[in-house]
C-alpha cells in the first residue's frame, strides 16, 4: 500500500514566509493609502465633495492606470522567468516602459487637456473650476502612478518585495502627515496635490531603484520616453485642433 509523510522543508518554508508577508503587506498598505483620500474627504468635507474627487479621480485613472494594470498581470510571470539573465531582463523592462508609456502618456495628456471639457459633458453641477483643477492634477497622479506599478511588479518578482513594502509605508506615512494642510488649504484639489505629490516622488525613486539594480544608465530610460513623448505631443495639437 501507498504512504504519504508529511515533511516541512525549513529553508523553503522560512524564503516563502519572508516573500509572502511582503506581498501581503503591499498590498494591505496601498490598499489603506488608496482609500485613504477619499476616506478623509469624506470625513472632513463631505459627501458632495467626495463625489467631485472620486468622478475626477476615476476619469485621470481609468485610461493609463487601467492599461498598466493590464500590461502587469503578464509582467510578473515574465520579469520572473528570466530573472536569472541580467541582460535579457534589462532589455524587457525598457521594452516594458516604452511601449507602456506609448499608450499612457498620450492617454495622460488628452486628461490633462480636456480638464476643463470633461466635467462639462457630466452635466452642470459637475461642471466646475475645482473638479477641473482636481482631474488635471489627478492625471499626474496616474502618470507617476503606472511607473510605479511596473517597477513594482518588476522588484516583486525578482526577490526584492521589501523595498516595495518600505516604500509603499513610507507613502501612507506622508498621506498622513501632509492630507489635513493640502485639503484644508485648497479642499479636493488640495487633496489631489499631495497624491500627486507622494506619487511623484515614490514612482521617480522606485524607477531609480530598479535602474541601479538592474544596472541601466538614466540615458536609456529618458530614450523610453522619445516616441510616447511625440505622441503626447501629436495629441495636444490633436484636442487643440477639435476644439477650435
Amino acid at each position: 500500500s501507498l504512504r504519504t509523510s508529511f515533511k516541512l522543508y525549513d529553508q523553503i518554508a522560512k524564503s516563502l514566509f519572508n516573500f509572502g508577508k511582503h506581498i501581503l503587506g503591499i498590498g494591505i498598505v496601498a490598499f489603506i493609502f488608496s482609500q485613504g483620500d477619499v476616506a478623509f474627504i469624506g470625513r472632513y468635507l463631505g459627501k458632495v465633495e467626495v463625489g467631485f474627487y472620486a468622478v475626477s479621480y476615476t476619469f485621470a485613472n481609468i485610461s493609463a492606470v487601467q492599461i498598466t494594470h493590464t500590461v502587469a498581470k503578464v509582467l510578473y510571470p515574465t520579469f520572473s522567468g528570466i530573472q536569472d539573465d541580467a541582460e535579457k531582463l534589462k532589455k524587457f523592462f525598457l521594452k516594458t516602459i516604452r511601449y507602456t508609456m506609448l499608450i499612457v502618456v498620450p492617454c495622460i495628456t488628452g486628461t490633462f487637456i480636456l480638464g476643463r471639457h470633461i466635467p462639462m459633458f457630466l452635466g452642470p453641477k459637475w461642471n466646475t473650476p475645482e473638479m477641473a483643477l482636481t482631474l488635471r492634477i489627478l492625471s499626474i497622479f496616474a502618470f507617476f502612478r503606472s511607473l510605479h506599478i511596473i517597477s513594482s511588479i518588476l522588484l516583486q518578482s525578482i526577490g526584492k518585495p521589501g523595498i516595495v513594502t518600505k516604500l509603499v509605508t513610507l507613502q501612507l506615512i506622508s498621506l498622513v502627515l501632509i492630507i489635513y494642510p493640502f485639503t484644508r488649504a485648497f479642499s479636493i484639489a488640495g487633496t489631489a496635490a499631495a497624491m500627486a505629490l507622494i506619487m511623484l516622488f515614490a514612482g521617480t525613486w522606485l524607477l531609480g531603484k530598479a535602474c541601479r539594480i538592474l544596472k541601466i544608465d538614466f540615458k536609456q530610460v529618458l530614450s523610453c520616453f522619445n516616441i510616447p513623448v511625440i505622441a503626447g505631443i501629436s495629441m495636444t495639437l490633436f484636442v487643440y485642433w477639435v476644439s477650435l
